[in-house]
């Protein structure tokens, strides 16, 4: 290329100007590799959050999300950097995902959000900008959910063979129950369960697998990883038994006989269960000269042997009651007569054995009946019944602790 003196002059001076501009150019960006430029120290910022800090009637569903003033790293978001808990309780599970396009993180917890409860948010300084600057504290955000509200009714007993009656339910701490309850096939009565998963119940199942005589009064109890055990009365056409059924959480297994002393007619039975899944079971059963008070227990595997609970002998009982602490210790109640009166008795279950049954309503007014027990994590339980004073009849309470 030709070029004359004044061109060839400024040729080296163009160049001389530029280069600090190409050599700027080219070593742009930053030494941090990674992380970014480290020219930027400024924080993170959050600049909205929803629910809103303070709300209210928020709804049991809703996913928490939480938006950034600037790109963020979606790694630091996670699990451990964005929590949520409810007031009082551990953290609530859910699933953890960040938007990178409009620097989103969200929340969406596993199950529905308690009714009316308070639950906090919060972001860790765990999460970081691209340049690795984290944010400047925690961020928290506080809000209270709705009340619950009724759906529409439905039906979950689908089979439409007979008459269908004495419903009983039990939920799980997911929020998945089973429900079980007799129904008559034209021929007998069978004892049938559907399960509720959250969000639609399933298909009504026979659980009663024996096919000897009718079957009533189902009752049901579910743990905290919704194995479920069902319990019922049932003839074998010489006299009523009680039956047990396993659910494992995916399907039920076949029924059991789980009174083994063959005395004389069995009924009322009721069940309860702890956490581990161990349950322990009462009723009622005739000796042929009067009604005893039976149990047995199941370890998590197997049912054992019944065991006579009810060890005075002074006269009749009924209305057995049962109730199980964390710890699979349990605790049955029942009315029993003394032959001048009836009154309240109790027994314990230690884990391992029953102790002797001990009389807990001491008023001597008149008849007590109906009792119900409720038990705490710990073991102490609180029993409540009616009793009649010779004008009225009143409601007790005595406390195990």
């Amino acid at each position: 290329m030709n070029m004359d003196k004044t061109t060839a002059t400024r040729w080296p001076l163009c160049l001389s100007l530029l280069a600090p501009l190409f050599l700027s150019a080219c070593s742009g960006g930053s030494s941090s590799g990674a992380t970014g430029d480290t020219s930027d120290t400024t924080a993170p910022t959050v600049t909205s959050t929803s629910p809103l800090s303070g709300a209210t009637a928020v709804a049991r569903n809703s996913t928490l999300t939480a938006t950034f003033n600037e790109d963020i790293f979606a790694t630091t978001v996670d699990t451990s950097s964005f929590t949520l808990a409810k007031s009082g309780s551990g953290t609530t599970s859910g699933t953890v995902s960040f938007d990178g396009v409009d620097n989103v993180a969200s929340l969406a917890p596993d199950n529905s959000l308690a009714a009316l409860a308070t639950y906090t948010a919060t972001l860790t300084t765990a999460i970081t900008d691209l340049s690795g600057n984290a944010l400047a504290a925690n961020v928290s955000w506080s809000f209270t959910t709705a009340d619950g509200a009724w759906g529409s009714a439905a039906l979950i007993e689908t089979d439409n063979t007979g008459i269908a009656y004495q419903p009983q339910i039990a939920v799980d701490s997911s929020g998945n129950a089973l429900a079980v309850w007799a129904q008559s096939d034209g021929t007998r009565v069978n004892i049938r369960a559907n399960r509720f998963d959250g969000s639609s119940w399933g298909s009504a199942a026979l659980i009663e697998t024996d096919n000897n005589g009718i079957a009533y009064q189902p009752q049901i109890a579910v743990d905290s990883s919704g194995n479920a055990l069902a319990v019922w009365r049932q003839s074998d056409g010489t006299r009523d038994n009680i039956w047990a059924n396993r659910f494992d959480g995916n399907s039920w297994g076949s029924a059991a006989l789980i009174e083994t002393n063959n005395d004389g007619d069995a009924d009322s039975p009721q069940i309860a269960i702890d956490s581990s899944g161990n349950a322990v079971a009462v009723w009622r059963q005739s000796d042929g000269t009067r009604d005893n008070i039976w149990a047995n227990r199941f370890d998590g595997s197997s049912w054992g042997s019944a065991a006579l609970i009810e060890t005075d002998n002074t006269g009749s009982t009924y209305q057995p009651q049962i109730a199980v602490d964390s710890n699979g210790n349990a605790l049955a109640v029942w009315a029993q007569s003394g032959g001048t009166r009836v009154n309240i008795r109790a027994n314990r279950f230690n884990g391992s054995n029953w102790g002797n049954a001990v009389l807990i309503e001491t008023n001597n007014d008149g008849d007590a009946d109906s009792p119900q027990i409720a038990i705490d994590s710990s073991g102490n339980a609180l029993v409540v019944w009616r009793q009649y004073d010779g004008t009225r009849t009143n409601i007790w309470a005595n406390r195990f602790e």
